[in-house]
């Protein structure tokens, strides 16, 4: 029973977490908890290997992503490295949001 107790404290520190990542970002700052929750209730979590390539350049864009953890390197379509995505930052949401495709690799 007390195993159980501390697995759904642990999960309910997690969700508090996670809504105040949501709430930090630009486009989600105004959302009340209860609307954080909403949104985290349509995601999904999906964890990368180091080197993994996400997009590609010309992908087509449907979602968009929250680095949790981690360093992502972003390359142009030359492969080179043209910057970073660090914990706590969103990327892929004006492909997401204007249905155009993905400009770099990342």
């Amino acid at each position: 029973m007390f195993a159980a107790k501390r697995a759904e404290m642990s999960k309910s520190r997690d969700r508090y977490g996670l809504v105040k990542v949501v709430q930090k970002l630009e486009i989600f700052s105004e959302l009340s908890e209860e609307e954080a929750l909403h949104i985290l209730g349509k995601c999904a979590r999906k964890a990368f290997e180091p080197g993994e390539v996400i997009w590609n350049p010309g992908d087509s864009g449907v979602d968009m992503l929250v680095l949790i953890t981690g360093k992502l390197h972003v390359k142009d379509d030359q492969g080179q490295l043209v910057g970073h995505v660090l914990p706590g930052a969103s990327f892929g949401e004006m492909a997401c949001f204007t249905g155009h495709d993905r400009p770099g690799l990342w």
